[in-house]
């Protein structure tokens, strides 16, 4: 839900699309306007947790789509925490100028199954 939900009626959707992943903004009743797309996507790890943190900037926490080398790679968008503005452009800090990844995943958490 946006910051100022009592004023614009606006919430903000992570949904999976039939080419990729997507942050979008939605007034109530109205066409999402697309803030982020490209994130990788597959029948299972799509990711989709999506928050303000207390700075005010959008979390956007991705799954690797299937391919868990996405989340070591720090030009994909995928197993990956993104933070982003309310237009989807790169919040100030992100450890790479210009990128809206925040925090790069891993690809299989210790302890957990290979398979």
């Amino acid at each position: 839900m946006s910051k100022t939900f009592a004023t614009d009626n606006s919430v903000f959707i992570y949904y999976s699309t039939a080419s990729d992943n997507r942050v979008a903004k939605l007034r109530l009743g109205g066409t999402p306007q697309v803030i982020v797309s490209g994130i990788p996507k597959n029948r299972y790890h799509n990711g989709g947790g999506l928050e303000f943190g207390p700075d005010g900037f959008l979390r956007a926490t991705t799954g690797d789509g299937q391919n868990t080398s996405t989340a070591q790679n720090w030009n994909s968008s995928g197993g990956k925490v993104l933070r982003f503005d309310t237009a989807g452009r790169p919040a100030a800090g992100t450890p790479r100028a210009g990128s809206i990844v925040s925090r790069s995943g891993t690809a299989t958490p210790r302890g957990w199954p290979t398979r």
